[in-house]
């Protein structure tokens, strides 16, 4: 199985004379070689590595099922359980 490369990301912040700086494109260099552009050899800003985005249809699932928690949480809680009445006097000879 293959070692995954370590690298970093970084930005080109040369607008005027670059065209990854006035794409914003997100440059991967391999961790210990020179963190410069590769088109214009300007020095990268670094930036976080990308994050995992969370699809919306599991974020509206999962904001559901919490509604729905709540509510079967707050009907119990707040129902008093039920029909129960108080239990007669126990009397103990």
């Amino acid at each position: 199985m293959p070692q995954e490369t370590l690298k970093k990301i970084g930005k080109c912040i040369n607008k005027t004379q670059c065209t990854n700086a006035d794409s914003e494109k997100e440059i991967e260099i391999i961790f210990g070689d020179e963190f410069v552009c590769p088109e214009c050899g300007n020095d990268l800003i670094e930036t976080a590595l990308p994050s995992t985005k969370i699809p919306l249809w599991m974020k509206i699932t999962i904001a559901v099922i919490i509604v729905f928690g709540l509510g079967v949480c707050g009907y119990f809680l707040f129902n008093g359980g039920g029909n129960v009445t108080p239990a007669d006097k126990i009397i103990i000879e």
